[in-house]
């Protein structure tokens, strides 16, 4: 994926330095355009699952990228992996924003779009973690 200066509209590391932590902050890029960060996140997906090439000297370093969620969102995302963990589920995810959580292989998938979701999926009552 080719990605050109103007196709940044703010590129920004959140929080504070640290001077004790070597490692570096994350990296917070908003695009100008949808379909150029699908197909970002698509090609990181492949590129994630690809093998390095046998007998090269050099590995690349490991570059993560994710969807930036809302805070709700996010805590949603959290206590959906708690539950899916507790209960040996497979799969959890985000796309576009949503929540997905699958049981096993070729089960179907469950949209979690708030916390009423997740006491249907999971059933009884989930961890004590309320989302807000």
């Amino acid at each position: 994926v080719t990605v050109r200066e103007e196709d940044a509209v703010n590129v920004w590391r959140p929080g504070r330095s640290d001077k004790d932590n070597f490692r570096p902050r994350p990296i917070i890029v908003r695009l100008t355009r949808r379909a150029l960060r699908d197909e970002i996140l698509h090609s990181s997906r492949i590129r994630r699952h690809t093998p390095e090439s046998p007998g090269s000297l050099q590995t690349a370093p490991r570059i993560y990228v994710n969807e930036r969620l809302t805070k709700f969102n996010r805590l949603l995302l959290q206590k959906t992996r708690e539950n899916a963990k507790k209960l040996e589920w497979k799969f959890t995810w985000v796309k576009n924003g949503r929540v997905f959580v699958r049981r096993t292989e070729g089960s179907k998938v469950k949209v979690i779009r708030t916390e009423d979701d997740i006491n249907s999926v999971f059933g009884s009552q989930p961890l004590n973690n309320p989302c807000i």
